[in-house]
C-alpha cells in the first residue's frame, strides 16, 4: 500500500521511498483490508495472487472502505480477462511483474491527484 508521505505506521519500501512515497507492506489481502479500514492510503498496490483471499476478491471491499484510494493491481501474468475483471471492479491500472519501475512511477503520478480530496 502506498501511503501519503508522513503517514503513521508506514514502512518505507525501497523503490517507493526513492520516489518520496511512504509505503506499508502486508502479507495477505485480509490484512490489507484491515489496514486500509484503519488508515486508508491514497494508493493501494494490490497483488492479485496472495495467500487466502485474492487481490481481485479483496478489491470490492477495499474500494468500499477507502473511497478515494486508487488501486493499482499487480500480477505475475498478463491475462486480459483478469485485467478486465480488475478494471471492472474499480482498479485504476494493471501492472505485470517484473515491474517496470518507470511505468509504475508514471501510474502513481497519474493516480495521486485522483486520490486527493477536492478543495
Amino acid at each position: 500500500m502506498a501511503a501519503r508521505s508522513g503517514s503513521p505506521n508506514a514502512t518505507n519500501g525501497p523503490s517507493l521511498t526513492l520516489k518520496g512515497y511512504s509505503a506499508r507492506s502486508v502479507s495477505d489481502a485480509a490484512t490489507a483490508v484491515r489496514e486500509i479500514a484503519a488508515a486508508p492510503p491514497d494508493v493501494v498496490l494490490l497483488d492479485i495472487s496472495m495467500p487466502g483471499l485474492s487481490g481481485i476478491d479483496a478489491l470490492p471491499a477495499i474500494r468500499a472502505l477507502a473511497l478515494r484510494a486508487v488501486v493499482i493491481m499487480i500480477s505475475v501474468t498478463e491475462d486480459a480477462a483478469t485485467a478486465k475483471r480488475a478494471l471492472a471492479h474499480g482498479a485504476f491500472d494493471y501492472v505485470v511483474k517484473p515491474i517496470d519501475l518507470q511505468y509504475l512511477s508514471r501510474s502513481l503520478e497519474a493516480a495521486l491527484p485522483m486520490a486527493q480530496p477536492e478543495l
